[in-house]
């Protein structure tokens, strides 16, 4: 019992403690409270309108997310419907090309059967007439040749039936080629000359017999019996031919017969014509439209050279041009080979390559381009222009800070210009789409230039991504290390405002868009421009893209590049 009790008691000294423990705690945690309260309240005020502050930027960011979902499934259904189209041309291509098969396999049949009748044997009396008799070229007669069957066929020999005829006819009566031509293939055919001559034959004989009937009667009376003509006689006699039908027969027979060879001829030698290439382009300076008009085009390559890139004459290049272009374009070379140095920046073959016809250009050729266009402004006496290239904007997006961007890009891409006129700043959406801003310094307004199909919410976006660019750039002219800080007042100015999209060519699909962003840097003054609105031949631009950048003075590899196509155009390794 005693030991019982004093378990009992310590249980109880045990729960006191913890009770006043317990107590001890929540008297230090209302002191706490009483004197953090205040200060935790505050705190907790300021950070609500920075919580909300960066909601309102994840709704933001959900909503451009979710616009360029809506993009991208405009883009897969432009696709889809491009390949069903191309799907369907293809299938009429097929059938086009069947019907053709069959046009083509009657066509051979009916050959065939016409073959066969000029090999078979015609009617008695008749020999065929081979391919090689009817290719026979005429025998050109002349008046002493027309003259000869005359003293040969008699009236005796005509007046026979066509088939006698023909066999009493022999080559060496007919033909003034008697000794080496063959007459057996020969077929004599009567025509309407013959029963013409006929005719005129009994209409002379009815009007002789007119006017000498009574002589005729008298005389028959005088003649004995034994010289009177018999049946036969007469008929014979009845059915002779004048000289004049003999020679016009003769004439229609000697068209039958085949023309003498002439392997032996010899032929007078004529010099070759010289090619219009030849002649220099004075040649043509003083001479008429006509032959102005025939003056070659651009130059073209051999069908049996291999290319990813053909060239047309559309093009309008050199013969060095058309070399350098099968050079870089040649599918053997190497495609790590580097064809454009400029600085510390190298573009390689397969950079280039996608500038080949239907193909997605990569960024590395916008960057060329901006590098081009730069090196191109610092030669000039009164340069103009800002390019920015594509990472500019990859360097906004990944957060840099002011300072860091104007240490990495002002120095060489924001020069101190003083009569800078425009700021070209190209940007890559979604799926390889690209479009260009630009910044015209007199009128203080943004210009949205786009290549593709838009619509008012990738408008919206657009301009977002726009504003944000131009904020960035007004906040870097605001830098103690600008190198430019003279147009920091420009910049500042709150009547700046970005227009809407102009250029729309309505080009399609992404594989397009750059071509067009990157002819509108290129240019001088791309907003006065007809081309701004018109379309040109995309394939031209792509090729004119490539020789601009690797055959200008810009290019530190130049001289190399062009000395190896013309070593490999020499020693035929393009075919």
């Amino acid at each position: 019992m005693e030991g019982s009790n004093e378990k009992h008691i310590s249980a109880n000294a045990s729960a006191e403690q913890v009770d006043k423990r317990y107590e001890e705690g929540i008297s230090v945690t209302s002191k706490l409270d009483k004197n953090d309260q205040q200060a935790l309240m505050e705190e907790l005020g300021s950070r609500i309108p920075m919580i909300f502050s960066t909601l309102d930027d994840i709704v933001g960011i959900v909503k451009k997310q979710a616009i360029r979902m809506d993009m991208i499934e405009l883009n897969m259904d432009r696709i889809t419907s491009g390949l069903d189209d191309s799907v369907v041309l293809i299938k009429n291509n097929v059938k086009s090309t069947e019907k053709f098969h069959e046009i083509f396999k009657g066509l051979v049949n009916k050959l065939d059967k016409i073959q066969d009748l000029l090999t078979k044997q015609t009617p008695k009396g008749k020999t065929a007439l081979s391919p090689s008799i009817l290719s026979t070229p005429k025998t050109t007669l002349s008046p002493s040749t027309m003259s000869t069957p005359k003293t040969t066929l008699s009236p005796s020999i005509m007046s026979t039936p066509s088939s006698s005829r023909n066999a009493m006819l022999s080559p060496m009566s007919v033909s003034p080629f008697n000794q080496t031509q063959d007459l057996s293939n020969i077929v004599f055919i009567p025509s309407s000359d013959e029963e013409d001559i006929q005719k005129r034959r009994r209409l002379s004989k009815k009007a002789i017999n007119k006017t000498s009937s009574s002589s005729v009667s008298l005389n028959v009376d005088k003649m004995p019996t034994s010289k009177l003509p018999s049946k036969g006689r007469s008929a014979k006699a009845s059915n002779a031919m004048t000289p004049e039908e003999v020679e016009s027969l003769v004439g229609r027979m000697l068209s039958f017969i085949p023309s003498p060879k002439i392997h032996g001829m010899n032929l007078p030698k004529t010099e070759p014509l010289q090619t219009l290439k030849e002649y220099h382009e004075s040649h043509f300076n003083d001479k008429t439209p006509i032959l102005k008009s025939v003056n070659p085009t651009g130059h073209t390559l051999s069908k049996f050279i291999k290319t990813l890139f053909p060239v047309t004459p559309s093009m309008n290049m050199t013969a060095d041009e058309a070399h350098v272009a099968a050079y870089i374009f040649h599918p053997k070379n190497k495609a790590d080979e580097v064809l454009f140095k400029l600085g510390d920046f190298e573009g390689k073959r397969k950079d280039f390559q996608t500038l080949c016809p239907f193909r997605t250009i990569n960024s590395e050729i916008m960057h060329m381009m901006a590098l081009k266009i730069n090196w191109t402004q610092q030669q000039m006496s009164d340069p103009t222009k800002w390019v920015l290239p594509p990472t500019f904007l990859d360097a906004i997006n990944m957060g840099q800070t002011i300072e860091e961007l104007v240490e990495e890009f002002a120095p060489y891409w924001m020069p101190p210009y003083e009569n800078l006129s425009h700021i070209y700043i190209p940007y890559e959406d979604v799926c390889g789409l690209w479009f260009l801003m630009v910044a015209s310094m007199e009128d203080k307004i943004i210009h949205h230039l786009e290549p593709s199909y838009i619509v008012q919410a990738t408008i919206e976006a657009r301009q977002d991504i726009i504003q944000k660019v131009w904020d960035v750039i007004t906040e870097m002219s605001q830098s103690p290390s600008f190198p430019a800080p003279f147009i920091t007042q420009t910049m500042t100015d709150n009547r700046w405002y970005i227009v809407d999209p102009n250029g729309n060519l309505g080009t399609g699909f992404c594989q397009h868009s750059a071509v067009y962003v990157m002819d509108w840097m290129d240019k001088e003054f791309p907003l006065k421009s007809d081309d701004v609105l018109g379309e040109k031949n995309e394939d031209v631009l792509r090729m004119r893209i490539a020789l601009n950048l690797i055959l200008g003075d810009h290019n530190d590899v130049k001289a190399k590049v062009e000395e190896a196509a013309a070593e490999a155009w020499n020693s035929r390794r393009f075919a």
